[in-house]
């Protein structure tokens, strides 16, 4: 266990904006997952994103309902 992912359990992560999209990275903070699995989840369907020039774009809400199990 990374020394980060450690430390979410003491101190989580802050709450996910809502007036902004996130990009992969901030997506897989949120998820505690590596940025590689965010963007199979994006392939695969099961995270919502839209690509803007070359970076990838998730809403809160997307991410809000994979934390859920919703999607």
């Amino acid at each position: 266990m990374s020394n980060i992912a450690s430390l979410q359990h003491i101190y989580p992560p802050p709450p996910l904006p809502d007036d902004r999209y996130l990009d992969i990275r901030e997506s897989a903070y949120y998820l505690n997952v590596s940025p590689y699995t965010v963007r199979r989840l994006i392939r695969g369907g099961q995270l919502p994103a839209a690509k803007v020039g070359q970076v990838w774009r998730i809403t809160p809400r997307a991410v809000r309902e994979l934390l859920a199990g919703d999607r």
